[in-house]
């Protein structure tokens, strides 16, 4: 089995996690975009603003997740590059 196939079979391992995460994070930005506008519209309180914390936190959260795990299947693929030529 090649680098490559392995590396697709690890995300298709992953593949409910990596539907969470979108999930989430698409949640995430429409509480965002959500709570921006009414605070735009509305008067500026305290409540308003902590609230815009807490989903900008679990966006974060899902995107650097996201990316880390991709970030990981490519050093993957690229060390197994290396290992190919030596």
């Amino acid at each position: 089995m090649s680098r490559i196939e392995e590396v697709q079979k690890l995300i298709d391992t992953f593949k409910m996690e990596r539907i969470i995460y979108v999930i989430l994070t698409s949640i995430s930005v429409i509480t965002l975009i959500g709570l921006g506008m009414y605070m735009a519209i509305a008067e500026h309180n305290i409540e308003g603003f902590i609230a815009l914390l807490v989903p900008s936190g679990t966006l974060t959260l899902c995107i650097f997740r996201v990316l880390k795990m991709w970030d990981d299947a490519l050093k993957f693929i690229s060390n197994s590059n290396d290992n190919d030529y030596e």
